[in-house]
């Protein structure tokens, strides 16, 4: 009875253990400037720079790389990309969407961001209906610039990264890998007092 118990509760953990694994690697990230008390000024230029090292989507249903979902509060009112992540594999080219890319095979939509274009499907600007980047132990890099509004109520200035996966976000077949969105900045804009110059009235 207590063997059989055993091997149940081992099933039940592997099958945890699969449905919520995540695919992502080790994912780190820098801002400049520094918040201060958890917020930036009204009109703070933001440089955002993120890494993520590593993919584990081949062990679930082969999924590969396709890309990388910006979710940002309404606290930022336009987002500047630098240059492009490197490819892992030899075919296909990673490109910025600066609105949103939709799956051709499970009509999930995601964007702003960085999403791979290929090496199977059409070159036509559109990596949802495309496989993603190939690789388990690469490193993918990217920079962008964040401003933040020049209101001076305190509206949130989120930043998440979600990387995903070509069998959610493309055009593969199997949808194994869950969107863990990976937190970098949960404040908001600095709303105190603006300080100006005495005003005369002479």
């Amino acid at each position: 009875m207590m063997l059989f118990r055993i091997i149940l509760v081992t099933i039940a953990i592997s099958i945890s253990n699969n449905l919520f694994a995540q695919c992502a690697g080790q994912q780190s990230f820098t801002l400049n400037p520094q918040p201060t008390n958890n917020t930036y000024s009204p009109g703070t230029v933001v440089t955002v720079c993120y890494t993520m090292t590593g993919w584990n989507g081949t062990g679930f249903g082969s999924n590969w790389l396709e890309g990388f979902d910006l979710n940002l509060g309404p606290g930022w009112t336009s987002v500047i990309p630098s240059a492009a992540p490197i490819n892992c594999s030899n075919a296909g080219q990673w490109i910025w969407v600066a609105n949103t890319v939709t799956s051709s095979s499970t009509g999930i939509t995601v964007g702003p961001g960085w999403f791979y274009e290929g090496p199977a499907g059409p070159v036509d600007g559109n990596p949802g209906n495309d496989w993603g980047d190939f690789g388990t132990n690469c490193s993918w890099s990217f920079c962008f610039q964040l401003i933040a509004t020049q209101q001076c109520t305190p509206q949130n200035l989120l930043i998440q990264i979600t990387a995903g996966a070509d069998g959610t976000w493309g055009s593969w077949g199997i949808n194994g890998c869950p969107t863990v969105p990976f937190n970098i900045f949960n404040g908001t804009i600095n709303g105190s007092t603006v300080l100006t110059s005495p005003i005369s009235h002479n």
